[in-house]
């Protein structure tokens, strides 16, 4: 089939062209590096910008709470203070009206028996026999 003697060729020592796609558009390494290097580090510097910041706002709704919390806080012991003296007065003149209504009922139950007076008529003498007295030494 090949009858050449591969020996004596001297074409395999030739530099052959090659040829060139046209097509491929190549890029030289150190822009592209640099172009990798600054999207990295955008990337990475808004990620730490992004952490950050939900940290910041986490911190800032958690002392908001504490804040709001404290102040519920002094606000209710206001009111409980409040209930309290509203209580003692309230037992206060409960007591004071207990008291009146004891005595207008004594006055109103002694005039009641002062509209009774005694007569004669009312009065009925009982006599005790003789044999049912007795008498303690």
């Amino acid at each position: 089939m090949y009858s050449r003697n591969s020996a004596y060729d001297f074409g395999a020592f030739e530099e052959r062209k090659v040829q060139k796609q046209k097509k491929i558009i190549k890029f030289p390494h150190k822009k592209q590096k640099k172009r990798v290097e600054f999207r990295a580090k955008m990337a990475l510097g808004i990620s730490f910008l992004s952490i950050f910041l939900m940290s910041a706002s986490i911190c800032t709704f958690f002392i908001y709470g504490q804040v709001m919390l404290t102040e519920l806080t002094e606000e209710t012991e206001k009111v409980s203070k409040k209930l309290a003296e509203s209580e003692s007065i309230y037992t206060q003149l409960k007591m004071k009206k207990d008291a009146n209504h004891s005595l207008n009922s004594t006055q109103k139950a002694k005039e009641d028996i002062n509209k009774y007076t005694l007569n004669k008529d009312y009065l009925k003498e009982n006599s005790i026999p003789e044999k049912d007295i007795a008498q303690v030494k």
